[in-house]
C-alpha cells in the first residue's frame, strides 16, 4: 500500500468517525430534549393548573425524529385523536 492510499484511507475512518460521534450526539440531545418535554408533560398533567396534554404529542413528535418506538407510539396518538373528533363531529351532527 502506498503512502498516499494509507493517507486516504486514514481519512476516510476519520470522516466516518466524524459522522457516527455527530449522530450519537444528535440522539442524546434528541433524547434529553424531548423526554425534558414528556416528564414537564406529566408533571402538568399531575397537577392543578395549566394542562399538559398538549405537550405529550410535542415531547413524542420530538423524540420521533430519532426513535422508531416514539414514532408509533405518535402515530397511535394520532389516530386515536383522529377517532375521538369524528366521534365528537357525529355526536354534535346528531344533537341539532
Amino acid at each position: 500500500m502506498t503512502k498516499e492510499t494509507e493517507r486516504r484511507l486514514a481519512q476516510l475512518q476519520m470522516n466516518s468517525l466524524i459522522k457516527l460521534t455527530f449522530r450519537q450526539a444528535r440522539r442524546v440531545v434528541v433524547f434529553t430534549v424531548g423526554s425534558a418535554v414528556l416528564v414537564t408533560a406529566a408533571v402538568l398533567i399531575a397537577v392543578p393548573g395549566p394542562p399538559g396534554w398538549p405537550l405529550l404529542p410535542l415531547g413524542l413528535g420530538i423524540l420521533a425524529t430519532e426513535f422508531v418506538w416514539a414514532r408509533r407510539q405518535l402515530t397511535r396518538i394520532k389516530d386515536g385523536a383522529g377517532g375521538v373528533a369524528k366521534r365528537l363531529s357525529s355526536q354534535s351532527a346528531s344533537g341539532r
